[in-house]
Order: structure tokens, then C-alpha cells, then sequence
């Protein structure tokens, strides 16, 4: 039975079950989908149950298009947890991406409705799913899991592939996508040939810089020849870098005479001491910037109420760079990066917009274009930020922190 003893189905839609019934016994396609389409108006646990009805008599491509990520959200309030994990399944199995983050970023902004210990298994499954392409957000889910999921080795194997996404956030958008393709393809599956892994490893290296290590984290994921041309990379600069002058061998170089073999205690004294104030002020300096950017991303949004602006906190190389876009207008942002090496120009790109999104004399225009620009360049996790600190902005300026 569809229905339980104490639940009846709605008045309005009476004949659901037996229309869904009749559809899946013909097997015809056209059928089925019109008999879902007039769940609209069903109650949410009706909808999700006639769904699932559907996915168990092997009508998986109907169900998937007739899906409505916000309801299935609904079900899970509900406390109906079955067709989501149904759907993430599939869609996990399908690669598909986009559409598990977005769901993630629908989830994560209801989470306080959900019954976090029964979710939890679910929030583990997407954040081993988006790891690699949204790891922002892929940490948030993988926060709430703990309660109810066990720290075995899946746990491990996301915690892994969310730092592969972190290292992915540092390429440029069409080289990490790339990447991103690669690295959950199996040998069977595999599209790369000798020549592709080259230059794919190849231009990786060009961006991440010499001193990178990052190549014996992405040799744990993707299809053996990937892996094994990772690996080889990761060793290649392990040699490199222990051959260079400061791990060479003793030193065999004429003894100096007797004379001046040491120096006097005092001037021993005086260096040691002018290296440890060097070393201290280094740390002030250090623990001062790091206390700055706090500030400046406080996970509630809030816009500071003193004098200071948000440029202000920002680090000394990029403050022209922010001046620059406040003098330009935010349609000369990826002009203004053009300056900024490839390495660092994502990590920039998502400073310049996260502290612009703090200023309180934003046009309607330039609120507009910014929240555009995030949708096009930042994790879900960011754009919930920029939403967040634009609405903050807005009521300073309402209640008289702004100039109109």
C-alpha cells in the first residue's frame, strides 16, 4: 500500500496511485511522466512516495526529469530521507556534478529544518561527490556528517579528494575542469592517452610553480596512467629539490686556521639575539595580518561599523589591485587580473569580490553584476557569502552607516 492505516490520500488527488499503477503496468513512457507531472499539487510525502514508486519499477530517466530538487529538500524535512537517497545515488552514478552541488547548496541553506543524524549518511555521499569541483562546500556537508557517520576509510578517501579540490580551486577554470573530468574516471573509462597526460601535467606544472608538492596528492585518484605520470612528477621534484646546494653532501672545503675557527662568544651572542628580534617581529607581523583577514570574513557577514573600509583589510599587494576595481567598476575585474599570475589570480579574483561585497555604496548595477560575476567564478559556499554581505551592506546604508 502507497498509504498507511492513519494516512489517507488527499482528497483533490485520489486517483494518483491508481493512475501511476495503470502507467508503470503498460511500461509506456508518455504515460508515466503525465501521471507524475499531476503530483504538483500532492502533499510532499505523497510525491515523494509515488516517485520512489516509480524509481523501484525501474523508471529511473522519468523520475530524474520530473524531479524538483526543492521538494525532494521538503521530503527530507518531512523526515521522508528514502527518495533523496535515491536520487543521490543515481545522480552520483550519472557524474552529475552541477546538479548534487546545487542540491548540496538548497540542503545546506535548510539544514536547521533537517534531522541532522538521519541526514548525515546523505551529507557524506555528496561531499565525497562534489569534492573535487566544489570543496568549499564539500567541507560544510562533510561538518555536519560527524554526528551520525563513523570515521572509516570512505571518510578519509573524501577528506582526500576534498584537499585535491582545494588544489584544483588554484588552476584556471578550463584547466580544472579537466581535471576534475579525469580524476573519478577508471582505467575502463578513461579517455587520456600518453600525449593528453603529458600535456595535461605539463601545464598543471607551469601553474602550480616548481616548489608545488601537490602532484603526490593527485596521484591518489583517477586511472592508473594518470596516477602513475603524478607519481613520476612527484618524484622528479623530490630529486630535484634534494640536489639542489643545500642537501649536498659535507662540506669539503679547506679547514680554516686555528685562529679563527671560532668567533668571540660576545659577537655569537649579539647575532643569535638580533635573529630571535628579527624572527619575533616577522611573528607580530604574521599574527597581525592573519587577525586583519579575520575580520574581514567573519562567517555572519557583518560590515564593520568603524571608519575602516573592507579594502583596508585586505593585503598590501592586492590593495591596488581593489582600488583599481572600485575606481573601474567591477566590468574591468578580469582586465585588472590580468597582472596577476595564473597561480594566484583565483584566489585574488574571490578576495577582490568578497570584500566588495562589504561596501555600502554599491549601485543596484553593481550589485547585480557582482552577484553575476560570483555565479560565474566562486563555490556555492562563496556566493552564499557574497548574498550575505550584500544584504548586510544594504541595511548599513538603510540605517545610516552610508551615504545614499
Amino acid at each position: 500500500m502507497l498509504f498507511g492505516p492513519s494516512e489517507e490520500c488527499p482528497g483533490d488527488v485520489p486517483d494518483l496511485q491508481g493512475v501511476l499503477e495503470e502507467a508503470l503496468r503498460s511500461g509506456n513512457r508518455l504515460g508515466i511522466a503525465s501521471a507524475l507531472g499531476r503530483l504538483e499539487k500532492a502533499p510532499v510525502r505523497v510525491w515523494a512516495r509515488l516517485l520512489q514508486k516509480a524509481f523501484d519499477r525501474g523508471q529511473a530517466a522519468i523520475v530524474m526529469d520530473a524531479m524538483v530538487p526543492e521538494r525532494l529538500v521538503d521530503a527530507m524535512a518531512d523526515g521522508d530521507f528514502q527518495l533523496a537517497q535515491t536520487w543521490v545515488e543515481h545522480s552520483v552514478k550519472e557524474n552529475q556534478t552541477l546538479r548534487l552541488a546545487d542540491f548540496a547548496f538548497r540542503l545546506l541553506r535548510r539544514s536547521v529544518e533537517i534531522d541532522q543524524m538521519a541526514a548525515g549518511g546523505l551529507y557524506a555521499t555528496l561531499a565525497h561527490a562534489i569534492a573535487f569541483s566544489h570543496p568549499e562546500t564539500a567541507i560544510l556537508l562533510a561538518e555536519r556528517r560527524v554526528p551520525s557517520v563513523p570515521d572509516h576509510w570512505t571518510i578519509h578517501v573524501m577528506k582526500n579528494r576534498i584537499v585535491v579540490g582545494q588544489i584544483l580551486d588554484r588552476l584556471p577554470p578550463d584547466l580544472r575542469a579537466i581535471w576534475v573530468k579525469h580524476l573519478d574516471e577508471t582505467d575502463a573509462s578513461s579517455t587520456l592517452d600518453p600525449s593528453a597526460i603529458e600535456a595535461l601535467i605539463h601545464r598543471t606544472r607551469e601553474v602550480l610553480g616548481s616548489k608545488s608538492r601537490a602532484f603526490s596528492k593527485l596521484a591518489q585518484f583517477g586511472p592508473a596512467p594518470l596516477r602513475h605520470a603524478c607519481d613520476a612528477e612527484h618524484q622528479n621534484r623530490a630529486r630535484l629539490r634534494s640536489s639542489l646546494p643545500h642537501h649536498r653532501g659535507p662540506d669539503r672545503s679547506p679547514e680554516p686556521p686555528a685562529g679563527f675557527r671560532m668567533l668571540p662568544f660576545l659577537q655569537v651572542l649579539i647575532s643569535l639575539l638580533a635573529i630571535a628580534g628579527i624572527l619575533f617581529m616577522l611573528h607580530l607581523v604574521a599574527r597581525s595580518e592573519v587577525q586583519k583577514l579575520k575580520e574581514a570574513y567573519k562567517p555572519k557577514g557583518a560590515v564593520s561599523m568603524t571608519d575602516r573600509k573592507p579594502g583596508d583589510l585586505l593585503p598590501m599587494a592586492i590593495r591596488p589591485l581593489y582600488a583599481a576595481l572600485g575606481e573601474k567598476g567591477m566590468g574591468a575585474l578580469e582586465e585588472i587580473l590580468e597582472a596577476v599570475p595564473n597561480e594566484e589570480r583565483a584566489r585574488t579574483r574571490r578576495l577582490l569580490l568578497l570584500t566588495r561585497a562589504q561596501e555600502t555604496d554599491l549601485s543596484p548595477t553593481e550589485r547585480d553584476h557582482l552577484r553575476d560575476l560570483a555565479r560565474r567564478s566562486l563555490d556555492l559556499g562563496d556566493q552564499e557569502r557574497i548574498d550575505r554581505f550584500l544584504a548586510d551592506a544594504l541595511e548599513v546604508r538603510r540605517t545610516g552607516g552610508g551615504s545614499e
